[in-house]
């Protein structure tokens, strides 16, 4: 009975945040009084219905979300590859720990243009996100490889059992619902870092390249509108990255 309640008002107060957000934004636009700099919100909706009914859109956002995708599973393997050598040496967790610590603080400008010297602009953002998810990743796996209980793990070690298999079998089993909201999070960085590649390289059919065409032509609503939509893919990556793990847990422990 307590949790429908406590659901209930989470839906309540959501509904007044979002109340609250429309009357922050009419305010907003009234003071500046330019809709060219500023549109209303209901001029941001209708655009964002335009830009849903055009083919170019759905292509730009497909682009952008293979990219983004497959830099995240490139950069979950390797994370979980480098935790594995972490475990296997405290030396090399030492080495990665410092190495990972210092990509994490890279810029996601300075790394693009870095990475438009060695790469073709149209495979930049892939190699953009991969690096700028796989530092978050390797620290959302490392925890949550250090949040198994020792004592499985002395009991396995006991046992004979080689130190590869214990990751793989113990440790990996064991750590789904820790780094449940860590990986939800990287995967929207993925994405955010994705798109912001795709408008320093000026790479054509992505979701990046239309915001930046939004800026050019002076189209502030289509910026706004665009900007709405990332949001709302943005949420609805996490919730599947939630829903699978939450199956994975659940797979488990039945």
């Amino acid at each position: 009975m307590k949790t429908s309640m406590n659901k209930k008002d989470n839906r309540i107060y959501r509904l007044v945040s979002v109340l609250v957000i429309f009357i922050i934004w009419e305010i907003v636009f009234f003071i500046v009084g330019n809709r060219n700099i500023f549109p209303s919100f209901i001029e941001v909706i209708i655009s964002v219905l335009n830009t849903l009914r055009r083919r170019a859109f759905y292509i730009a956002f497909l682009n952008t979300s293979l990219s983004s995708l497959l830099a995240f599973i490139l950069a979950f393997v390797s994370a979980v590859f480098v935790v594995y050598l972490t475990f296997l040496s405290e030396s090399l967790k030492v080495f990665f720990d410092t190495l990972f610590s210092i990509l994490k603080s890279f810029p996601v400008a300075s790394a693009t243009i870095v990475f438009l010297i060695w790469v073709r602009s149209v495979h930049l953002p892939f190699f953009v996100a991969y690096f700028m998810t796989l530092p978050v990743l390797y620290e959302v796996m490392l925890k949550g490889s250090e949040s198994v209980r020792a004592d499985i793990i002395d009991s396995a070690v006991v046992q004979g059992i080689s130190k590869t298999k214990i990751f793989f079998k113990v440790v990996m089993y064991n750590i789904p619902s820790s780094i449940k909201a860590g990986v939800a999070s990287s995967l929207s960085i993925s994405f955010k870092s994705c798109i912001a590649a795709e408008i320093i390289a000026l790479v054509r059919n992505t979701i990046g390249n239309a915001l930046y065409e939004g800026k050019i032509y002076f189209d502030i609503k289509e910026v706004f509108a665009i900007t709405f939509l990332i949001i709302i893919a943005v949420k609805v990556y996490e919730i599947i990255a939630n829903v699978i793990i939450n199956r994975i847990i659940k797979t488990k422990n039945d």
